[in-house]
């Protein structure tokens, strides 16, 4: 098991005969069906689609709302896509959380710097489409006036998906700038397919573990980043101090040993050093994010007439620009990390590193990708109960009414 807060020296001592951890190119690579099998990109992929489909449909709605003479109907229309994007956003935090958890808790040793950057990009399809939802939606954090417990368990639905999206947040921030910190980490496919070993293979330093990159005491020393792994400063014996954390549950949380660095193998690359494409593109979730709550806050806050004659109005038709363009944002981004997903999937499968039986991300046969698949069932039988519900027609008094009236009550992001 891998330890949070990996580090070369830390992986080394846990491994003292590098029977499992080392830092030189593999006689095989074997793929990771849990990270990246087709049932998990299918899951993160099918997410991303409906939840798009669905927030161009609440956005079109609600402007036939704002413009329309029919507005309840409308309102009626858009509730049902907000009960599906309510549900898929919840079964897409706990998705997302749960892979960030396994890539930084769990795996932090073994994890192949081409599994790393595979986690990147589906944390990213994942949080852009669960801000896009959260942009759009009516109800994702709102708390009835309502009394008695009913109203203590809305606060306790209120405060775990704030917590899941804050704990999204930390932990995706943690995973890109782990990696960013790297200067020679291989965070893409190789700018070209000419470097091979032993004539089968691209030479690619991808398929070593992430932790070789991230922590490697000998980047500080180099000039020029490029074919670092060709360089003496890769082949470098390190001896570093190692503080044996990992062994807290054993009850040895305050000792610490030395380890030696295993071996590194020259080898000459080609890779796509590390960029801060991804990072810049989750601080514009979060941006997306603070938007459309800080639409939500203001709309709250400002319900007095002011100078305008129509200034409620305006009000709404402002957040309602917003909204697209925290929709426009966040889908941009899903569909850019989707793209560079299946670009460096792709390439590994066809660069020879898999052996010809291994179809490990080519198939839906562990519990890790059907599970994702599965939970995809959710939204979908939350859209059957509304729609399955027989309740009166909401009046223009109540809350989640986009009736533009004083009495309005705007409720959760893009009220």
């Amino acid at each position: 098991m891998g330890v949070f807060l990996s580090s070369l020296s830390t992986c080394a001592a846990k491994d003292p005969e590098g029977s499992s951890f080392q830092c030189g190119l593999p006689d095989t690579f074997e793929s990771d069906g849990d990270i990246a099998g087709l049932g998990v990109f299918i899951a993160f992929a099918v997410a991303v689609i409906t939840s798009l489909f669905a927030s161009v449909y609440v956005l079109v709605i609600e402007g036939f709302e704002y413009f329309s003479k029919r507005d309840l109907y409308y309102h009626k229309l858009r509730m049902l896509a907000d009960e599906y994007l309510i549900s898929l956003s919840d079964a897409q935090a706990v998705t997302s959380l749960a892979l960030l958890v396994t890539a930084n808790f769990y795996v932090g040793c073994t994890i192949s710097a081409y599994h790393y950057d595979l986690v990147c990009s589906l944390v990213l399809m994942s949080s852009a489409a669960h801000i896009g939802s959260l942009a759009v939606m009516h109800k994702y954090f709102d708390v009835d006036k309502c009394q008695g417990w009913q109203r203590v368990w809305q606060w306790v639905r209120f405060s775990l998906r704030v917590f899941m999206v804050i704990a999204s947040f930390v932990l995706s921030n943690y995973l890109f700038r782990h990696r960013l910190e790297s200067k020679i980490f291989p965070s893409f496919k190789p700018a070209s397919d000419d470097i091979t070993t032993n004539n089968r293979t691209h030479s690619t330093g991808l398929v070593l573990p992430a932790v070789c990159f991230i922590d490697h005491p000998g980047q500080s020393n180099a000039v020029v980043y490029n074919n670092f792994t060709a360089s003496p400063n890769w082949t470098r014996n390190y001896t570093t101090h190692a503080s044996s954390n990992h062994s807290a549950s054993n009850g040895n949380s305050n000792t610490s040993t030395f380890a030696v660095m295993p071996a590194f193998a020259t080898f000459n690359s080609n890779d796509d050093l590390s960029s801060d494409g991804d990072l810049k593109a989750f601080y514009c979730l979060i941006g997306a994010c603070a938007v459309a709550a800080l639409t939500s806050f203001l709309l709250v806050l400002f319900k007095k007439q002011g100078t305008c004659g129509h200034s409620l109005l305006c009000r709404h038709h402002f957040a309602y620009l917003l909204r697209w363009g925290c929709f426009f944002t966040t889908y941009i981004i899903a569909l850019s990390s989707w793209n560079r997903f299946t670009k460096l999937q792709n390439w590994m499968i066809g660069s020879g590193w898999f052996e010809g039986s291994d179809t490990g991300e080519r198939s839906i046969d562990s519990f890790g990708q059907l599970m994702p698949l599965i939970l995809l069932a959710l939204p979908v039988l939350a859209l059957i109960e509304a729609l399955a519900e027989k309740s009166d027609p909401p009046q223009k008094g109540d809350a989640n009414w986009i009736g533009l009236q004083d009495k309005r009550n705007p409720d959760g992001f893009g009220a």
